[in-house]
């Protein structure tokens, strides 16, 4: 069964169940996170250095959560870089 965090573009089950760990358990969870926040907690949780890719895949978790209407040149994970 799908999380509900998977109809995320770029959320696979790995990540969901990163998120989940770190109490993040619907999308609107991610509407007045901090990303960069998240992403430290989840390195720390996980006890080492989680690829930047996630650091992202999560920025773009808080403007899909932010916006009911996302642009669709948006949900690109990599449109999300530094």
């Amino acid at each position: 069964m799908k999380s509900p965090l998977e109809k995320i573009p770029g959320v696979g089950p790995k990540l969901a169940k990163y998120f989940f760990e770190i109490g993040i358990k619907q999308v609107a969870d991610f509407k007045h996170s901090n990303p960069e926040k998240l992403f430290f907690t989840l390195c720390a949780k996980q006890g080492k250095q989680v690829d930047r890719c996630v650091l992202h895949v999560l920025r773009l978790c808080k403007y899909f959560a932010e916006n009911e209407k996302p642009e669709k040149e948006k949900l690109k994970w990599w449109k999300w870089k530094d």
